[in-house]
Order: structure tokens, then C-alpha cells, then sequence
């Protein structure tokens, strides 16, 4: 996923550093010394890197883990609209001021208005809902969910995605500033903990959506986009806690709205309240490892829509027999689990004979149901 991103920036870099070249927007020396300056051209070269390893890594995970498209989004499954609009709702204006704070920097004080600046805006406006949306789906959607559903348990399997996700979060900012370091790793792990309560992604798109729009909306207005992606030693400090405190605070807001809201927050659920989803997700699940078809009760966060179903528990009927015959072919049998046949990994094992016929549709007889 993250070579594909790589690979992906590397090609429209060189393309949009070839395009500024042709305008004049990038200094011949300073490129000889390894600085590209932030233009319209590679903006859109960052953010379109992004978009396309994130579809990268999407294909990866429906093929490598079958996971369903609608799974994706959230454990509904499919993309929540309405809760996506309501969150931005809420998290817009609270970026919306602090973005518009940083206007008390004087460097933010001198307003321009160019057809750079046009073309910065019109970038910004069409492509960061994207690229934001991107970071979401590869960071708490692939890489959380794939390391998730390794575990049996969704509480392990929500600890160790969410570690190692906000880890790999931080690193591909690759930001050398202690401060800031910390800043990406704690903002990855506050968001996993809202996909968690909130049952998708939609309410992190959102936040990650507002953040970077408005802020880089300033840093336009400002000219102070290559400071804004200014990530070197010293360019952080404990002036970050800021804005990790607004979002703590912001993910505890949407937490306990869709507590209110009763959004489903496990696969299978129907409305379970955000703040009894550990109650709600069984403690484990048989999983084995990575599988089709989802879990059900496994949460957003912990790998829903990885691992297959886990085995039924008491008697199940089942119809043996050609379902095409009369019905005195046709007998009822029973499979029960036997626990102590269970195998490693395995809820239970079933004894008694097997019918080979079980999932699968009938062939059509031509006979309406009741003739």
C-alpha cells in the first residue's frame, strides 16, 4: 500500500515538477538541491498519489481479504450519508475558527490574491475531501481492519490494528519533528477509537476533512503553503496539543451523539448504542485469520467484514436430499456442535452426517411455492 503510494507520487511528481518547470514556478538550483516548492501542480500531484494508493489498497483488500464493497464504509454495511453530513455539520466550524486563528501569526497576516493562489484554492476545494477521504480508507480502513482480524478477540484485535495503523499513519507523513511525530500517531489513534464508537469511517472523513481543507485554505490566503507542509526538526512544538485536545474533545462529542442516534456499530447489529458496543461485540470470535464474509458482532475497527461467519451453536435443521424429488425422498437431520471435538481456531465441530447441498440455491423446478 505504501510502496503503491510511492510509486503513484513519484510519477505525478515528476509530471507536475515538469509542468512548473515549463510555467517557471520552480527554481532550477533549488531543485538541484533536493527542494521542490509547494505549487498548484504538485498539491494536486500529492493529493491524486493518495487517491489512487488508497484504490490501490482497497483492491488488495477485496481481493486478498474478500471483504464486500459496503463493508468498506461501515458495518451497516455500505456509506452512511446522512451521519457523514451530520458530522461534518459539527466539525466544521470548530476548524473552521481554528484555522482562521492562525491569523494571529503575523507571517498569516499579509492576505494575497494571485492566480496562484486561484488555482491553490480551486485544488484545495476539489481534491482534499479526497485525499482526506484516501488517508481514511487506507490507514483505519486496510490497515487497521487487516491487523484487526488476525485476532479472535475484537478488543486485541481493535488494541493492536489501532497501534499499528496510527504507527504507519505517522510514518507516512514523514515528518522529522519530535512534536509532530506525536501529533500524526496520537491523531490516528483518536480516530480509530471514533471509527470504533461510531461503527465506519464517516465521522473521521469528516473531521480529516475539515482539518485539512481549512487549514490549507489559510495557508493559501496566508502564501504560507510551503511553511504549511514544512514538516523538518523544529517546527513543532507543544503548541501541537491544541488541536489533539479539540479532537479528543470532538470524538467524545460524536461518540456520545451516536450513542444518542443509536448507530448499528457491530456487523449484524441493528441500532446498538455507542456506548455499550464492547458489550455489544462478543470478546472473541472465531477467527482464524483473514477470510470472506463478515464476522458477525465484530466491530468497524477490529477487522468487520474479514473473518467468516462463526460456526452456529444448538441443533441446526437441515433438509437433505434432491430438493427436485417428492417429499418422501426428502429427510430432516440435525447437526449439533461437539465441543470437545472442536479443532484450534474453531468454535465447535459439527457430527453426524454432512448434506452436501447446504448454502446452495435450489435449482428451478418451474413450481410456484405452495403448488
Amino acid at each position: 500500500m505504501i510502496a503503491a503510494m510511492l510509486v503513484f507520487s513519484l510519477v505525478l511528481s515528476l509530471i507536475a515538477v515538469a509542468v512548473d518547470m515549463i510555467l517557471g514556478m520552480q527554481d532550477v538550483q533549488a531543485l538541484t538541491e533536493g527542494t521542490i516548492a509547494m505549487t498548484p501542480a504538485i498539491l494536486a500531484a500529492t493529493n491524486l498519489s493518495l487517491v489512487a494508493g488508497a484504490g490501490v489498497a482497497m483492491l488488495a483488500h477485496r481481493w486478498i481479504n474478500g471483504v464486500k464493497i459496503g463493508y468498506f464504509h461501515s458495518v451497516a454495511p455500505g456509506m452512511r450519508w446522512r451521519w457523514l453530513l451530520i458530522s461534518f455539520a459539527i466539525v466544521a466550524p470548530v476548524y473552521l475558527l481554528f484555522a482562521a486563528s492562525s491569523f494571529l501569526d503575523p507571517a498569516y497576516q499579509s492576505l494575497t490574491f494571485s492566480g496562484t493562489t486561484l488555482a491553490f484554492l480551486l485544488i484545495i476545494i476539489l481534491t482534499t475531501p479526497l485525499q482526506a477521504a484516501a488517508e481514511e480508507y487506507m490507514f483505519r480502513g486496510v490497515v487497521q481492519r487487516s491487523v484487526g482480524g488476525w485476532f479472535r478477540s475484537n478488543r486485541w484485535g481493535f488494541i493492536v490494528g489501532t497501534a499499528v495503523s496510527a504507527t504507519v499513519f505517522s510514518a507516512a507523513h514523514f515528518a522529522g519533528d519530535i512534536w509532530l511525530i506525536v501529533y500524526y500517531l496520537l491523531f490516528g489513534v483518536l480516530l480509530s477509537i471514533l471509527t470504533q464508537r461510531t461503527g465506519g469511517l464517516e465521522s473521521a472523513i469528516a473531521i480529516h476533512t475539515a482539518n485539512n481543507l481549512f487549514l490549507l485554505i489559510v495557508a493559501s490566503l496566508a502564501g504560507q503553503m510551503d511553511a504549511g507542509f514544512d514538516r523538518s526538526a523544529g517546527t513543532g512544538g507543544p503548541v501541537m496539543l491544541v488541536p489533539l485536545a479539540i479532537l479528543a474533545v470532538i470524538v467524545l462529542g460524536l461518540s456520545w451523539f451516536a450513542k444518542r442516534r443509536r448507530l448499528t456499530l457491530v456487523t449484524g447489529g441493528d441500532g446498538t448504542a455507542a456506548g455499550t458496543a464492547a458489550e455489544a461485540a462478543p470478546a472473541s470470535v472465531d477467527r482464524p485469520g483473514p477470510g470472506v464474509g463478515p464476522v458477525h458482532g465484530a466491530a468497524f475497527a477490529s477487522g468487520a467484514g474479514i473473518a467468516p461467519a462463526q460456526p452456529a451453536t444448538g441443533p441446526i435443521p437441515v433438509t437433505t436430499g434432491d430438493p427436485r424429488a417428492g417429499s418422501e425422498s426428502l429427510t430432516s437431520e440435525s447437526l449439533t456442535q461437539d465441543p470437545a471435538a472442536a479443532g484450534p481456531g474453531h468454535a465447535g465441530a459439527t457430527t453426524g452426517p454432512i448434506p452436501t447441498d447446504i448454502g446452495r440455491i435450489p435449482p428451478q423446478t418451474g413450481r410456484e411455492p405452495g403448488e
